[in-house]
């Protein structure tokens, strides 16, 4: 301890002598406990902590990689997803989610909330389902038959108050109702981000074939059993090279890979 005192006044008094360094270095030193801070947090988070799913090892996350563009782990295109789906013989189940944003009325209370958009198949990739109520269907991924809702349990709680009738009941969302038909257990997460609800994309399967652009959505695929990670990255490398032949204007220089 007295040696730590005795460096504590060294520093002090060399910091107080030469005061134009002393600012950058605080700087410097704060933004790199910050940032050390920061990827602990998502190590820890993605990594680290054990997911909270069936099976998590069996749980593969699906990018476009483009070398040239110097894009390794790209957002995906929703009509290359369409026709992984399709193809694909290494997955029981290969979903797409990405962030979203609603404003949310409760009550009155318009409020900004984060949190997913997601194809129904997340639900058997992650090998989860509400605690209460269920997750959204196939059919209500589609335009019409998509104004349903999942909430988390901490938004349950807290924007709520855990009332107990609130299966059926209806948020407006961007000024359209949309029905709670589900509630997800207390912490869950998708990558180590929490969210406040789930819904789904509400899509025309015409949108999906013709949609030109990647958006912020990434794939979630669970492994078939006997299929190893290696075989199925190999699988999908194989379609994506099929895909930038036959629609070269969409994948010309993208391929696909796994984590």
């Amino acid at each position: 301890m007295t040696s730590l005192l005795h460096d504590l006044r060294f520093a002090a008094r060399s910091f107080a002598r030469a005061p134009r360094f002393t600012l950058p270095a605080l700087l410097a030193l704060a933004l790199g406990i910050g940032a050390t801070s920061a990827t602990f947090s998502i190590v820890r988070g993605v990594m680290l902590k054990p997911l909270p799913y069936h099976q998590p090892e069996r749980i593969v996350v699906v990018w476009e990689n483009n070398q040239q563009r110097n894009r390794p782990r790209n957002v995906i295109s929703a009509a290359n997803w369409l026709e992984w789906r399709a193809r694909n013989r290494s997955f029981t189940e290969l979903g797409i989610a990405g962030p979203a944003r609603l404003t949310l009325t409760v009550e009155g209370r318009p409020e900004e909330i984060a949190g997913l958009v997601a194809s129904s198949h997340l639900f058997p990739v992650l090998g989860v389902r509400p605690a209460l109520g269920r997750g959204y269907t196939e059919a209500e991924d589609i335009d019409g038959s998509d104004q349903v809702l999942v909430i988390t349990h901490e938004f349950w709680q807290a924007r709520l108050g855990g009332r107990a009738d609130v299966l059926g009941s209806t948020i407006t969302a961007d000024g359209q109702p949309r029905v709670v038909i589900g509630v997800m257990a207390p912490g869950f997460s998708l990558m180590g981000q929490t969210a406040s609800f789930l819904m789904p994309y509400g899509w025309t399967l015409e949108q999906l074939r013709s949609a030109p652009g990647r958006g912020s959505s990434f794939g979630l695929a669970r492994l078939r059993d006997g299929v190893s990670f290696e075989q199925a990255s190999d699988d999908m490398r194989t379609i994506a090279a099929g895909l930038s032949q036959e629609v070269p204007g969409r994948n010309a220089g993208w391929s696909i890979i796994c984590s």
